[in-house]
């Protein structure tokens, strides 16, 4: 949500993207590396839920990958903020 608002109001939105792409890649690889100790450790109650977790990640980054591209086109259409408007003139 804080990129999307970063980026509709034409910050620029590297500062808040690098620490949530890690974030969540580094998250997501956690829950890669518990479903394959949890195979192996034959915990079968964990495997599941692992994988709904998984499941629901991967949503996430695609509804946010959609939101963030939606963002960025509606960007034409969000005003300039009085600064660079003023700089323009």
């Amino acid at each position: 949500m804080v990129a999307v608002w970063v980026t509709k109001n034409r910050r620029n939105p590297l500062a808040v993207m690098v620490p949530l792409v890690f974030l969540l890649a580094m998250t997501t690889w956690a829950l890669i590396v518990n479903l394959d100790k949890f195979i192996t450790e034959q915990q079968w109650v964990l495997v599941p839920l692992d994988l709904i977790i998984f499941v629901l990640a991967i949503w996430l980054i695609i509804e946010a990958a959609i939101s963030l591209r939606n963002a960025w086109r509606s960007r034409s259409e969000v005003p300039a903020p009085q600064a660079e408007r003023d700089t323009e003139a």
